[in-house]
């Protein structure tokens, strides 16, 4: 199982950090600005959707990290986590 190419970083929400703000960007573009409402809309419901579904994988993805880190540190101490028999390692490409 290969893990998402999502590269460590300081702030997990980087990502979603930096599309949110190009969609602040883009709104606040003069050329924006003589768009309808309607396509207005358009354009903040299709980036909006894009922010919305980075910010679920920044999320599971700490999870992962998370959950991990955790798992790792359980069989070190030699505890036997409920239901896993081993540990998938997981390489980020």
């Amino acid at each position: 199982m290969t893990r998402y190419g999502t590269p460590a970083s300081a702030d997990p929400f980087a990502a979603s950090k930096t599309s949110f703000e190009s969609l602040v960007a883009d709104l606040e573009n003069v050329e924006t600005a003589q768009f309808p409402h309607n396509q207005l809309e358009d354009l903040i419901k299709g980036r909006g959707r894009q922010v919305l579904r980075q910010l679920l994988q920044d999320h599971l993805d700490l999870r992962a990290a998370t959950e991990e880190a955790d798992l790792t540190a359980r069989l070190r101490r030699g505890e036997r986590p409920a239901g896993r028999n081993r540990l998938e390692r997981v390489a980020y490409l």
